[in-house]
């Protein structure tokens, strides 16, 4: 998943989806710190598979610049990548939908062929 190392911060945008889940217990696996966003009623689903943060969306902005990650996954793909940037400036973001899967940041035009 990106270039994620043990200790650095991971933001799973839809983590309590089919895509989400498996983001957060990868990142887990690479030893990052997990934020998981999801609705008020998968809280609970994205705590049991590892997140050490859960946003519930509803009721949170967690585009409010208070907080910086290191990887964005944006599995729902709802929020312009410009918005996130912002928010974390150098950040990796990967964004999925469907069949559609897109990188940016530094490591998205380093070495990727």
């Amino acid at each position: 998943m990106a270039k994620l190392r043990a200790g650095q911060r991971a933001l799973v945008i839809g983590a309590a989806g089919g895509v989400g889940t498996f983001a957060v217990q990868i990142a887990k696996a690479f030893g990052a710190e997990v934020t998981g966003v999801c609705s008020t009623s998968k809280v609970d689903l994205v705590r049991s598979i590892g997140a050490d943060q859960v946003i519930d969306y509803t009721r949170e902005d967690f585009t409010d610049g208070t907080r910086r990650w290191d990887v964005i996954v944006d599995t729902a793909g709802r929020r312009p990548v410009r918005v996130l940037s912002a928010r974390s400036p150098g950040a990796e973001r990967w964004r999925s939908w469907g069949a559609k899967a897109e990188a940016t940041g530094p490591a998205a035009s380093s070495d990727r062929s």
